[in-house]
């Protein structure tokens, strides 16, 4: 960077005059506004991850089961709008049960994506486990942490240069 500054004496009172060139460092920069942006988004995904985590249980309790995928999450499609069921969330379905936004519920938001492992449930009647996951969509740009909760429902963070975590991770709450 070169500034060159001088003094002026305009009407009697000095004045600070500044002639030269600022040249702006645009990769640092840009190293920087990602910075801002992936601590942001590792926010908000821990924030998605947890309402995934409620929609799941919402699903399990109106149709005991767990969802096939996370778009059986998503917003209930026009044809199912146009009926309703008494008793139930209006409109919603087995397969769009209106519990998440669209992105959430394609897996993909804010910078981050997401996945729901169905563990499965034993012979003996015991309900089915899930875990699910988050991932940044760009490591580095979008975001470092990769976010895990595992099968107890403990969540689970770290830094795995874009790959999924595990149960392994340090606990968050």
């Amino acid at each position: 960077h070169q500034i060159n500054m001088g003094l002026v004496l305009e009407k009697g009172q000095w004045r600070l005059l500044s002639l030269g060139l600022l040249l702006l460092d645009l990769p640092s920069l840009e190293v920087e506004w990602d910075s801002a942006e992936a601590n942001a988004n590792e926010s908000t995904a821990l924030e998605n991850c947890k309402k995934l985590a409620e929609a799941v249980e919402a699903y399990r309790r109106t149709y005991a089961s767990l969802p096939e995928s996370l778009t059986n999450l998503g917003p209930v499609s026009p044809v199912a709008s146009a009926r309703t069921v008494p008793g139930k969330a209006a409109n919603s379905t087995r397969e769009n049960a209106g519990l998440v936004d669209g992105d959430l519920a394609a897996g993909n938001k804010d910078g981050y994506e997401f996945r729901i492992i169905i563990a499965g449930a034993s012979t003996l009647g015991a309900p089915a486990k899930y875990e699910l996951s988050a991932t940044p969509s760009v490591y580095g740009r979008t975001g470092k942490q990769s976010f895990f909760r595992d099968t107890e429902g403990n969540w689970h963070a770290a830094d795995h240069q874009g790959s999924v975590g595990s149960g392994a991770d340090p606990k968050i709450n």
